[in-house]
């Protein structure tokens, strides 16, 4: 288990070495976060783990300050207009 963590962890200093003397280094960190992140999104989903929490937290922040943008839009409209005389 051990052999195997030293070649996971050595292939990837390797990897990046290889990879920084052809591909500039915002390309090389932007393919490894991006590849990261479908491993971990395509091994949530097989687990059925669903969204994170801090996702559901956002969705809802977001549909509660659209609720509030509608309430507040829609009191500005009921309010009466001041007619000049």
């Amino acid at each position: 288990l051990l052999a195997l963590l030293a070649v996971i962890w050595g292939g990837s200093y390797l990897a990046n070495r290889v990879a920084l003397e052809q591909v500039p280094v915002f390309t090389t960190v932007a393919f490894r976060v991006c590849g990261a992140a479908v491993a971990l999104w395509c091994y949530v989903l097989a687990r059925g783990l669903g969204q994170p929490l801090t996702l559901h937290l956002a969705t809802m922040r977001n549909e509660i300050m659209r609720r509030r943008v509608r309430t507040l839009q829609l009191m500005q409209a009921s309010k009466p207009v001041a007619r000049r005389k």
